[in-house]
């Protein structure tokens, strides 16, 4: 059987995740044992700081003090690196209903706040302490976020096919703005330019499309393709937008929506990331794979093989990808429930978490990398840092 087209696998996984989701186990994730990962991560020898339901069944989480965590004072750890990613731990579970999967997270470019939207809400919480600060409301499934260069706005695209932004020191919607139509099918991910200016979304329906942030309002709107477009990013300059549909990447101009360069691959593309030097981009495959490409060049680098889905299924397809902030490691999350980071110029796995559980569909580097944040299928998302 041929491979399912990746809108397929992301209806078909999201739906098997919420019908199993009643008999999920509140669990930690435990190191894999990977063959190719000549690091193994091991889990702190401290308990972790857990957040969990609270006894009427409320949806928002409630702290437990925990008998002795990992610190999390941002000034107390060391970012992740590929140095000490023996000491790469949980600090902090983050715990939801079973029902209320955890499909996107995001930090505030200061690095104070960590964004996640598990089920119909979006949570914001400090960072360092993990306190919940409020919780957003948008009744609808959200599948990706995206805050602005200040911090002021938090994006966020739904299910639903609308978009919705919020005031973050108010926790409203930016009024007479949001929520607003943008994609008949379902927006699979939104970004925001580095100017913070414009919002662009893809979606369900093979569109791309740019808005003005605060106001809204559209500016463009761009075929993407024949296919679903899973996938959106600005390139650091915010000179580019990069859209997917299907094997492709092309980039548009900002200013003008016409193609500057076509990327294409033998496999279907569900996630993009883009180096923080905008020298490089790293595409998530449905085939377990993720592929590395030299943005100067427009050429493939480098092919990297790690996740165990079983292929032609949902397991076999890598949700998420990201650069650390020193563009030193790469990580990828998959439907095999796995954590894998790499060293993306030498082609090599430094080591795997996971790949027992759910899938997992997010991940985040913070700002100044000392945190590396994980959202799952479970309905959980993680926080890991560097263990003393």
């Amino acid at each position: 059987m041929g491979r399912a087209p990746v809108a397929c696998l992301l209806t078909l996984t999201l739906c098997l995740g919420a019908c199993a989701a009643g008999g999920a186990e509140d669990r930690l994730l435990t190191p894999s044992a990977s063959p190719s990962a000549p690091v193994k991560l091991v889990p702190s020898p401290s308990p972790v700081a857990l957040l969990s339901p609270s006894p009427e069944g409320a949806p928002t989480p409630t702290r437990q003090p925990p008998p002795s965590p990992v610190p999390t004072a941002r000034h107390a750890l060391e970012p992740v690196a590929p140095a000490n990613l023996s000491r790469l731990a949980p600090a902090v579970a983050l715990r939801y209903q079973p029902w209320e999967l955890a499909l996107a997270l995001a930090w505030s470019p200061d690095g104070g706040l960590l964004a996640v939207a598990a089920g119909e809400q979006v949570r914001l919480y400090a960072a360092g302490s993990l306190a919940e600060v409020r919780s957003l409301p948008a009744g609808v499934w959200l599948t990706s976020l995206a805050f602005s260069p200040d911090g002021a706005v938090l994006a966020g695209g739904g299910r639903d096919g609308q978009l919705y932004a919020w005031e973050v020191s108010s926790g409203r919607l930016l009024e007479d703005a949001y929520p607003r139509q943008a994609h008949r099918k379902g927006v699979n991910q939104v970004a925001v330019s580095p100017n913070g200016l414009i919002l662009a979304s893809a979606g369900n329906d093979g569109m791309a499309r740019l808005w003005e942030l605060t106001s809204g309002e559209p500016i463009t709107a761009m075929i993407a393709g024949a296919f679903a477009t899973p996938a959106i990013a600005f390139t650091p300059d915010g000179r580019e937008v990069a859209i997917v549909n299907g094997p492709v990447v092309r980039f548009r101009a900002v200013s003008s929506g016409r193609i500057s360069r076509t990327l294409r691959d033998e496999r279907s593309i569900f996630a993009i990331a883009m180096h923080p030097s905008g020298e490089a981009l790293a595409a998530a495959h449905d085939d377990n794979s993720l592929s590395i490409w030299d943005l100067h060049e427009e050429t493939q680098i480098a092919l990297l093989v790690g996740h165990t889905g079983q292929l032609d299924t949902p397991s076999a397809l890598v949700w998420g990808v990201a650069f650390d902030p020193a563009g030193e490691l790469l990580a990828s999350v998959g439907g095999d429930g796995a954590l894998r980071l790499w060293d993306w110029v030498a082609a090599k796995s430094l080591g795997a978490w996971g790949g027992e559980g759910k899938a997992l569909t997010s991940l985040a580097f913070s700002p100044d990398g000392r945190y590396l944040a994980i959202g799952s299928l479970d309905g959980e998302a993680t926080v890991f840092a560097i263990a003393p």
